[in-house]
Formats: C-alpha cells, sequence, structure tokens
C-alpha cells in the first residue's frame, strides 16, 4: 500500500477592498454578508448568503442587477436579515482565484467594503497566489498560520435551512411574530420542539462563527 506523502498546508487570513463585484454596496447599506455552502459549475458558482444589516431589502435590490450575479433567489427576507441563493460569474473573483490554485476557502464575511477571507492552500502556491490576488484590489491586512488554529465555518443541515426559510418568510423573527412556532412546525411536519431545536442550532452555529471571526478582530 502506497503511504500518503504529506503536504505542506498553511492557513492564510487576508482582508481586501475588491476594485470589481458587489461586497462595496455593503458599506452603503451597513450590511455584514457571509457566502456559504459554494458549489462550482462550468464558468460559475453558486452559494447560499446570509446578511444582517439596518436595510437587507435594499442591498438585495442593488446587487441584484449586478453583471456578476447570473441569478438570484430570496429565500427569506427581513429588514435586518435575509437568506439568500446565488448563481455568480467565475471571472474576476476571488473565489476563481482561490479555486485556481487548489485552495479551500474556509470562510468569507464582507462587511464596510471589505472583504475577510480565511483560506487554506499548499505551501508551494503561496507566493504565485499572493501575487495574483494583489491584482483584485488593495490588500489591507495578510497573515498566514498553523492549520490547527483555524475555526471552521457553520455547515448547516437541509432541515435547519428549510426551517430558517419558513420561518424568515413568515415572519418568526419580526416584531411582534406574524407566526407562531407551533404554525411553522406544521408546515413542516415535524413537533415544535422538534421545530424549535433547528431554529436554535442554526442560530448558534451562524452567530458563534459570526462572533469569532468578526467582532473579536
Amino acid at each position: 500500500m502506497n503511504s500518503i506523502m504529506s503536504t505542506p498546508l498553511r492557513i492564510v487570513n487576508f482582508s481586501i477592498i475588491h476594485k470589481d463585484g458587489w461586497s462595496s454596496e455593503t458599506d452603503k447599506y451597513g450590511i455584514v454578508a457571509e457566502p456559504l455552502n459554494k458549489t462550482y459549475n462550468r464558468g460559475a458558482f453558486s452559494f447560499y448568503l446570509l446578511l444582517w444589516g439596518s436595510d437587507t431589502k435594499r442591498f438585495i435590490e442593488d446587487i441584484k442587477i449586478k453583471d456578476q450575479i447570473l441569478n438570484m433567489e430570496v429565500l427569506g427576507v427581513t429588514k435586518k436579515f435575509g437568506i439568500l441563493r446565488l448563481e455568480h460569474k467565475n471571472s474576476n473573483t476571488i473565489t476563481n482565484l482561490v479555486k485556481r490554485y487548489k485552495g479551500v476557502i474556509l470562510s468569507e464575511i464582507i462587511s464596510n467594503g471589505i472583504e475577510k477571507w480565511t483560506i487554506a492552500i499548499n505551501t508551494k502556491s503561496l507566493k504565485k497566489f499572493k501575487e495574483k490576488l494583489s491584482q483584485y484590489g488593495e490588500i489591507l491586512n495578510y497573515t498566514e498560520k498553523s492549520p490547527n488554529e483555524v475555526i471552521p465555518p457553520p455547515v448547516l443541515t437541509e432541515r435547519q435551512v428549510e426551517a430558517l426559510k419558513i420561518a424568515l418568510n413568515k415572519g418568526y423573527f419580526d416584531y411582534p411574530k406574524r407566526i407562531r412556532g407551533e404554525d411553522i412546525s406544521k408546515l413542516l411536519g415535524m413537533k415544535t420542539p422538534t421545530l424549535i431545536y433547528h431554529l436554535r442550532n442554526a442560530e448558534r452555529s451562524i452567530l458563534e462563527f459570526y462572533l469569532d471571526n468578526f467582532i473579536n478582530d
């Protein structure tokens, strides 16, 4: 049996003001955006986009007409929170740059017009990656660290995403609530304690990751 060769790996954290794209709109509307669960197709990639901020609805209206956005599905939205499903062009994106150098995106948070990334990448690719990255905008911060220090992004289950979508769409997070937990549980065909379990786990995963990677920067 062939042994597995050791491959040097580094965790890279960087903040960048992207010259192109929609990330600058987060500053305009006071939005924090977190892309999750990216999947790649030929010439494009799809992902969920979680939004927090002062005016998510106007932010969504602005970015949906951007050239880079091929398709947008609004899964749920209130004035201060939203979940989108986006299909995005590959060209001139940092996502595509990371993929080209066989890196892995561990987290990405966008706020105040600044993109904050954490990626894992082979040590041999670091020099070329950083050279190319500088062509995408102004790099504000760039550090490398051991893989043991990374905090992974949350991975929501299908049931958690489904519960969040309906809760948002039906006004469960509004004040006052426009729907009761009991009514949502009936729509999903589950018991109310099970619904609360899924919602709280999803909220906890998102908030813990947000607080650890954004507030404590």
